[in-house]
Order: structure tokens, then C-alpha cells, then sequence
């Protein structure tokens, strides 16, 4: 405790000191903090009527004792016990209840409410007291696979920078961009949405085996009944299956019919694998069954004609579930679909890298003079295939994995138009100083300068440099921006195909991910400045003045 004030200057008005104010309303005494929360307005210059304390500034109102906040969406004042001693007024300088689960109270409240503002704070709150990204992406994934029936973008989205957070050492308002980014678009996919009905586990399943829940998990999604498959790979889990019994069941299905919803839905099905990884595999059950509803209902690309005219590439690819030829990159972007599958050469050992790094190819090489929107054509190309790189390895080999790889090598050949012509490579800039090659590359990826930004990334390999600082340079640029689900993914899987492959030239991916960020920049930035305000009210700026 603290004396702060006596009851006799309280009746000329309130008392500032300790950050705190204190006010008086007839015999009550009130102490709370003189920051708004909403954007740090002085609360003394407000009003207290009737134990309400109003900010002047938008009009936030809050009960003055407790601090709860009558505004919609707003946000609590931390408020502070008082203790009157005589003429003296004393403050417990700690604020009422527990300031940890406070910050976690936030989040929650702004997931529910899908309100960026409140996510931000919790964020910021969150990071400054040490919790981990883990932790907090952690409890946005939970959130989204308990309010909404499928896997959707925002969880796509939430993983992937957690990827990036646990690739790349940001600074931390970069961090704070990425993990807010990413849980508002959870929230916002859970929006006005009520919890799903829970589908259980089998009951008696002790007598169940693998295989014959894993059979009939095909079985359920090949006939589009997403409740009775959600049921067996609850049972799979609950028996105890092991990640790599729960990837061969996911890829068996995956690769029963071809690059199911244009490829997301093998994606997606990496991206849950990758987060239980990362906040563990307690937390299966969930998350896996999140992804069985789309999965079951997911379009199917042999009944699409481009897969059937003029080469019927399905019968291609079942003539070549050996997965034999001899490897050659080169051969996979082919004009001739039966080259491309020989060079893929699926069965051989590096099968999916030269699958990864073709399909990444065609981004680099994607020419201006093509619609706007096919960029989206040749992004999918490569998501997929990135995405089939990492999940073929969780799963033990055989024809599912040969497949995956299949459907990945004809998609790229399909794209192959995109690439017609082809943009050319970029020329690097004559010897310039890093720094300036990193302040191009930013402001040119944020002005739509498209050919400019792969330029100022060929200049920096050209200088030998590390690639780890030009992609911490480009995830600035990206996380300044209100990019969506495809530029997300776009990144994180350049970023990651970057650093796995020891052997590929650093300097495509990131031509590549620069290319594509500033086709796609600027935005609206609305959420950096939200993040932006918020840091700076953190750190006790003066936002009512600048």
C-alpha cells in the first residue's frame, strides 16, 4: 500500500500520481489506472457521475471501482484497492485480480468477438510477460477447431506464422503482427458461428484394429460421409494411434482421387500435422477431426475436363503408380505430360524436392502479361506441391505417396501456359551496399514494383550474403500488409522449402516469394496500425498528442 492522496485535495478534483488517478465521489474513493485503455487518454480528463468514469476522448465508460468496462467491445481499466486511513488515501499499488489470466481473459474475449483490438492488446500483454508463441498460437488453434466445423484459412494462416516465428528471429512488433495476423483471421472465421455438434469416438472399439479403422476411414470419405470418417479417425486416436498411422490414414484418402479443392485440402492437412507438432499431440482429436468434413466433401479433379483433354493425364498417372524413370528436373517442366511424369521419377529418392522446386519454378517465371488472377493457377501449383514435400515423409512409403507426388507433377504441367512466355530471369543490380539492397527490397515489394523486388533479391545472393536476413526483410514487408490466406501460404512455403533444401539455389525462392508479395502489396494496412497504436500505448506513448 501507498498513500497517494488525502480526502482533502481529493475535493478539488482527482490526484495523480503513480500513473494512477484518484477520484473521489462523495464518500467513495476511487483508484484506476489514467490511461484509457482504448487509446491512452488521460482518464482525469474525463468525467465520474454516479461511479461511472467516462473517457472524453471516445467516450469509453467504466464502473470506476472495478474498472469493468461498459463500452461494447471495450476493453477493462485496471483498477486498484483503496484503503481510507483518517484523512489519508492508500492504494494497493497491484491491481485487482489476477493480471496473468487477465491477459488470457483478452484474448479469449477477442477471439470470441473476432475484435482485432482486443487481440492485439492480449498479444502485446502476453509477449511482454513472457508467454511463448507456442502458448498463444496454442490457444487460437483451440479456439477455431472448437467453433468451427472444418480447418479453415485462418488456422492455415495462424500455423504458418508460427512457422515463420519459429524459422526467423523477428523483431518484436514484427512478431506481434505475426501472431495478431494470424488470430484475428481465426477468430474472424469463427464469427457468428456456434459451436458444432461433437461427433464422438466409436464406443467398444477395443477390439478394433488399425487397418480395419483406417480402411474404413477411405471407405467413409470415397462415399462423402464426413461423420461416420470423423468417427473413425476419432477411434484411431483415441486407441492410440501414431502420427505415422494417422498420416498413412490422411494420405491413403488424399490421394484416392486427385488434387482434392485445387489443392488445399493435402495442405491443410500438413498444416494441422505441423501445428500438433508444434503445441502437441494431446491435442489430435480436435484438430485432425477438423479436417475430415472437407476432406469427405472436397472436389475432385479426374472429373474435371483440363484433367481429361486433350491428354487424359489420369490415365497417365495410373499407368505410372510404379513411380519408375530416371531423374530430371529439367523434364518436369516439359511440355509433354508423359516427360514429366519419367523425370519426376516418384519412386526414387528426392522425388519430392524436384516435384517442390519445378512447381516453385513456375512462380518465379510467371509472367505480368498473364490475368492477375492465375497467379492464384501457378500458387497452388507450388503450395501443394511444398505441402506434398513435407507430408510424404511423415507417411510410410508406397503407392499413396507415389500418387501424391503424381497429381503434384501434372498440376505443374497443367500451369505450364503460365510460363509462356516466361518472365525473365532478374539481372542484379552493380555492387550496392546490403543495407540499401534490404531498404529496396521492402519499400519496392510494398509499392508493387514486382520485377524491381526480384531484382533487389537477385542483387543480394549476388553479394554473397545470408539468405536469412533478405527473408527477414521480406516477412517485414509481407507482415505490414492486410495480406489473406494464399499470400500466407505463398511465403511460409518459400521460407520453408528455402531452409530445407541444402542444395537449392537460395536466390529462387526468394525471387519467387518477392515476385509474389508485391504483386499482391500494398493493402490496407489496417491491422499494423492497430498493432502500431497498440505497441506504442503499451510503452506508455502519447497517442491523444502526436
Amino acid at each position: 500500500m501507498k498513500q497517494l492522496a488525502t480526502l482533502a485535495r481529493l475535493k478539488d478534483g482527482p490526484v495523480l500520481a503513480d500513473g494512477l488517478c484518484v477520484w473521489a465521489e462523495g464518500n467513495k474513493v476511487f483508484a484506476f489506472d489514467n490511461r484509457c485503455p482504448h487509446l491512452g487518454f488521460p482518464m482525469h480528463k474525463g468525467s465520474l457521475k454516479d461511479g461511472i468514469v467516462t473517457c472524453h476522448w471516445h467516450q469509453w465508460r467504466f464502473d470506476a471501482c472495478g474498472g469493468g468496462c461498459l463500452t461494447e467491445g471495450g476493453v477493462d481499466l485496471p483498477s486498484y484497492p483503496v484503503e481510507i486511513r483518517g484523512d489519508e488515501v492508500w492504494v494497493d499499488l497491484r491491481p485487482r485480480g489476477d493480471a496473468g489470466a487477465a491477459r488470457w481473459k483478452l484474448l479469449d474475449e477477442g477471439l470470441r468477438e473476432s475484435n482485432s483490438s482486443k487481440i492485439a492488446r492480449a498479444v502485446v500483454a502476453l509477449v511482454d510477460s513472457g508467454a511463448s508463441d507456442v502458448e498463444i498460437v496454442k490457444r487460437g488453434a483451440l479456439f477455431g477447431v472448437a467453433f468451427k466445423d472444418e480447418w479453415a484459412s485462418g488456422l492455415t494462416i495462424l500455423t504458418a506464422h508460427l512457422n515463420v516465428l519459429a524459422t526467423l528471429d523477428l523483431p518484436r512488433e514484427d512478431r506481434i503482427l505475426a501472431l495478431v495476423h494470424g488470430l484475428r483471421a481465426v477468430a474472424g472465421d469463427c464469427e457468428n458461428r456456434p459451436p458444432p455438434v461433437p461427433v464422438e469416438a466409436l464406443p467398444h472399439a477395443e477390439t478394433l484394429e488399425m487397418s480395419r479403422l483406417s480402411g474404413w476411414f477411405r471407405q467413409f470419405v470415397e462415399q462423402r460421409d464426413g461423420q461416420a470418417a470423423k468417427r473413425c479417425i476419432l477411434t484411431m486416436i483415441g486407441k492410440g494411434a501414431s502420427p505415422r498411422e494417422l498420416a498413412d490414414a490422411f494420405l491413403g484418402a488424399l490421394t484416392d482421387h486427385v488434387f482434392l479443392e485445387g489443392g488445399h485440402i493435402l495442405d491443410f492437412t500438413e498444416k494441422a500435422f505441423e501445428l500438433l507438432d508444434r503445441i502437441g499431440w494431446a491435442h489430435a482429436a480436435p484438430v485432425l477431426a477438423s479436417l475430415v468434413t472437407d476432406l469427405a466433401g472436397a472436389s475432385r479433379s479426374e472429373e474435371d475436363s483440363d484433367w481429361r483433354i486433350p491428354h487424359d493425364l489420369i490415365d497417365l498417372m495410373n499407368n505410372s503408380e510404379a513411380g519408375g524413370g530416371d531423374p530430371a528436373p529439367e523434364a518436369l517442366l516439359s511440355d509433354e505430360p508423359a516427360r514429366v511424369l519419367t523425370g519426376l521419377a516418384a519412386a526414387r529418392p528426392g522425388a519430392e524436392v524436384r516435384l517442390a522446386v519445378a512447381a516453385l519454378t513456375r512462380v518465379a517465371r510467371f509472367h505480368l502479361r498473364n490475368e492477375f488472377f492465375d497467379w492464384d493457377t501457378v500458387h497452388h501449383a507450388f503450395t501443394y506441391s511444398e505441402a506434398a514435400r513435407r507430408f510424404v515423409a511423415r507417411a510410410t512409403p508406397g503407392v499413396p505417396r507415389i500418387r501424391a507426388l503424381l497429381h503434384g507433377a501434372m498440376d505443374v504441367y497443367l500451369v505450364r501456359f503460365l510460363n509462356m512466355p516466361a518472365a525473365p530471369a532478374p539481372k542484379p543490380r552493380a555492387e550496392e551496399p546490403a543495407a540499401d539492397t534490404l531498404t529496396k527490397v521492402h519499400e519496392e515489394v510494398g509499392a508493387k514494383r514486382v520485377e524491381e523486388a526480384a531484382r533487389s533479391a537477385a542483387t543480394w545472393f549476388a553479394g554473397g550474403q545470408r539468405p536469412v536476413e533478405l527473408w527477414k526483410r521480406l516477412a517485414s514487408a509481407y507482415l505490414l500488409e492486410d495480406h489473406g490466406f494464399h499470400t500466407a501460404q505463398a511465403f511460409e512455403a518459400g521460407l520453408g522449402l528455402s531452409m530445407a533444401v541444402n542444395d537449392l539455389d537460395p536466390q529462387l525462392p526468394a525471387v519467387a516469394v518477392a515476385r509474389y508479395l508485391a504483386s499482391h502489396s500494398p493493402t490496407n494496412r489496417t491491422m499494423h496500425q492497430t498493432v502500431w497504436a497498440t505497441v506504442r500505448l503499451a510503452r506508455g506513448d502519447r497517442l491523444f498528442e502526436d
